[in-house]
């Protein structure tokens, strides 16, 4: 009710006109998040890459390797149970990481995250001292009575890096999404990503030739050191501007609340399950492969042969997952990506084929196609989700808190199946069951800037007409 000019008191509905105002802060919120995002700056993200590059040479060689080697040193499972607490505490912490690091600069939130690896090389280090001849009888934790402090020594490092891991990858992630546009964000997270993946190519390298010439104890000793160098490298990087609004004020369970309602969204829910399998692939790519690859290996080989050829395929891979990043955020860019996550999961059944093929035959050569296909799709998958977290959901916080939680449930879960179900042919029917149930759910997802379909049209995305 008002009055006019003439005190007549009139009825006046404002119903359009909060709407109006609504809108209109909604679009000025909206110019406000672009205006404060950079321009495209590729020259950072290249730097930003290399850094990752040797991070991860060190990371993932270690990494395709230490099941395969803490087994022949005679801890069987620890290998894998490392896997199993690294990602279940990484479960965990990603609840409480989008809270902690709302306030940190994208590097700075980086290079924190980059110190947990080198305290999980270092328990390997430890680790694989005992297997130097020289010094192996002078440590303690190399006797009998003295195995638990292995075990002790490994289960620190995985739950620190656990802790860390959620932060490094959520702030590398909007890091490099600092650096571009919305036209190009795809094909600098494939930048990025193939940098990462590029690493299994170095780090294959790096097992091929320093093991046989330094032994596994020299191995790691120089992986810990690379890791050291690469923390060096992400401190001194250039900053970025941080953009968007993270809700300064948000307490640790108003974002785990925040991360419950982003995970019910429309557009977010076909999503989940290829969260979960990109997850299960990475468990497939640490605790699996080299089992299938080992099958094709006489018994009469070394076990310093059987490290060299397992690394020579998994140098291979490395290989592949480079040009399968680039091509993953090309195509984001330019294709419903609906289309390019289901080109990627056709990939993961030619991976499962041949892996059957592998063990049956027990040939190398289909070892190889088999590595190619498993590192094809996890790179693929792991480049579209950090493209489409950044392109359909702005890059928020509460958005890679999902995929962290949901991803590392799945490694978490794949490593204990790597340790139960020893068959490959049990493995594999796992795996494809989980296939067909995340191909039918990502023909339901449709990207933000897609025509709208009736099971997207949730009016949490509707964008402002101003």
């Amino acid at each position: 009710m008002v009055q006019d000019d003439k005190n007549t008191t009139v009825d006046y509905d404002t119903t359009n006109e909060n709407i109006f105002i609504d809108q209109e802060e909604a679009y000025e919120s909206f110019l406000a998040n672009e205006q404060d995002k950079p321009k495209s700056d590729l020259s950072k993200v290249m730097y930003f890459s290399l850094c990752f590059l040797v991070l991860f040479t060190a990371v993932t060689g270690a990494g395709n390797l230490t099941a395969q080697i803490y087994s022949q040193l005679g801890f069987n499972s620890l290998g894998k149970l490392n896997q199993c607490v690294l990602y279940a505490v990484f479960c965990i912490s990603a609840l409480f990481t989008p809270a902690i690091v709302k306030n940190w600069g994208f590097k700075n939130g980086t290079f924190i995250g980059s110190l947990g690896f080198t305290f999980t090389l270092l328990a390997g280090t430890i680790t694989a001292s005992c297997s130097y001849e020289p010094i192996k009888d002078s440590l303690p934790w190399c006797s009998a009575e003295g195995t638990f402090l292995i075990y002790a020594f490994n289960m620190a490092g995985s739950l620190i890096n656990g802790i860390t891991g959620p932060i490094l990858w959520t702030c590398s992630y909007r890091y490099v999404g600092a650096c571009a546009d919305d036209k190009n964000q795809g094909f600098y997270l494939g930048i990025f990503s193939s940098f990462v993946f590029g690493a299994g190519m170095t780090g294959s390298l790096m097992g091929k030739f320093i093991i046989p010439a330094f032994g596994q104890f020299g191995f790691y000793f120089f992986a810990a050191g690379l890791t050291v160098l690469s923390s060096l490298m992400i401190f001194l990087a250039p900053n970025v501007k941080k953009y968007g609004k993270e809700g300064q004020a948000d307490t640790v369970i108003d974002k785990i609340m925040k991360m419950a309602k982003e995970a019910k969204q429309k557009r977010m829910r076909p999503l989940l399950p290829y969260m979960f399998f990109v997850g299960f692939l990475l468990a497939i790519y640490n605790g699996f492969e080299y089992v299938v690859i080992e099958s094709t290996i006489p018994a009469s080989y070394s076990d310093i042969a059987k490290n060299a050829i397992t690394a020579e395929v998994f140098f291979v891979e490395g290989i592949s997952t480079i040009f399968a990043s680039l091509i993953a955020g090309v195509l984001a860019d330019k294709l419903p990506r609906r289309i390019v996550l289901n080109i990627f999961l056709g990939l993961a059944i030619i991976a499962i084929v041949t892996s059957y093929m592998s063990e049956t035959y027990q040939s190398i050569f289909y070892a190889y196609i088999m590595g190619c296909c498993w590192g094809m799709a996890y790179a693929g998958g792991y480049t579209l989700i950090g493209v489409l977290l950044t392109k359909d959901f702005e890059g928020r916080l509460e958005a890679f808190g999902v995929n962290n939680v949901i991803g590392n449930v799945a490694i978490a879960l794949g490593f204990v199946l790597c340790i139960f179900v020893t068959d490959i042919p049990g493995m594999l029917i796992i795996s494809s069951v989980l296939v067909v149930i995340t191909q039918i759910n990502t023909f339901l997802y449709k990207g933000k800037d897609e025509k709208k379909m009736p099971h997207n049209d949730d009016s949490f995305y509707k964008e402002v007409e101003y």
